[in-house]
């Protein structure tokens, strides 16, 4: 079915789209995305070539300055792919097979572990094989790039580590857990609550030149939260995840605070190893 207007045009000529699955397809509607005989012959024999186990497959990918050379007022978006290898070397020795994704990346990765493919920086890699791999993978992480959309598409739960522009995160309805960066004020000397982020709308800043602006400056979470974030993740996935109650407390709390009507009918939960281990405040301590 071809589209006959483009976002573009619809934006620039104030008409009506939307950003958000307000009316949740994606979790009521199967893919409608489908490969012929043909695609699955390649995507198949790319998994027996490498050894890949189709049903333990978890597709990663982090968000730095080699794909987008040319526009740097988002650098802020930017993390290290070395702060989830731990993490991502815990799912191989629960014998995942953890696939490093990604078109042009700026670091490598060295690992002694079979498991984990570095299929970013891989001769192999292709356009269709990016498709392929994420719809056969059991979850996805990522600290939010374009590809974030295909495992979407193919409704591929999600977890976001490092996330600065998580204001965001309804565009991606699968998303299971977020972990936001740290947002540290320079005139306060301290981390800013989630209250205080929202009432400036720092949750929805992009651009750096919007962070300077308010004195903030953005950190990314320790190695440790991290793993136990992407550990959690996969405990979730596996359903073998137990909420306490004073998780779904901090949850519910968290939601109340939440600057839009609502999180829609999405699982999005802000990570609460993220909360507790940084002793960030839902709100201000004067509330």
């Amino acid at each position: 079915t071809k589209i006959k207007y483009s976002f573009f045009y619809l934006y620039k000529n104030n008409l009506p789209y939307q950003y958000f699955d307000i009316y949740n397809v994606t979790k009521n509607k199967k893919p409608s995305i489908k490969f012929n005989q043909d695609e699955k012959k390649i995507g198949e024999n790319y998994l027996i070539k490498n050894g890949i186990n189709q049903n333990k497959i978890i597709c990663f990918i982090n968000r730095d300055s080699s794909y987008y050379k040319v526009y740097t007022y988002e650098e802020n978006r930017n993390s290290s792919i070395h702060l989830l290898l731990p993490g991502i070397t815990n799912l191989a020795k629960k014998n995942y097979n953890p696939i490093r994704m990604g078109s042009i990346v700026k670091e490598n990765i060295s690992t002694n572990n079979k498991k984990i493919i570095n299929y970013a920086n891989s001769q192999s890699r292709t356009d269709f094989l990016d498709i392929y791999l994420i719809s056969k993978c059991k979850f996805y992480i990522s600290t939010g790039t374009g590809l974030d959309s295909v495992a979407t598409l193919f409704r591929k739960p999600a977890l976001i580590l490092n996330y600065s522009t998580f204001g965001n995160i309804e565009r991606n309805p699968n998303v299971i857990i977020f972990v936001p960066k740290l947002f540290w004020s320079n005139s306060k000397e301290r981390f800013l609550s989630f209250k205080e982020i929202f009432e400036i709308g720092a949750h929805l800043f992009s651009g750096d030149d919007q962070f300077e602006a308010y004195g903030i400056k953005l950190l990314d979470n320790s190695i440790e939260n991290l793993s136990l974030s992407i550990d959690e993740m996969e405990k979730r996935v596996s359903k073998k995840w137990n909420d306490t109650k004073d998780d779904i407390a901090l949850q519910k709390r968290f939601k109340y605070l939440w600057p839009y009507e609502k999180m829609y009918d999405y699982e999005h939960k802000n990570n609460e190893i993220f909360i507790k281990s940084n002793k960030i405040p839902l709100i201000s301590s004067n509330f």
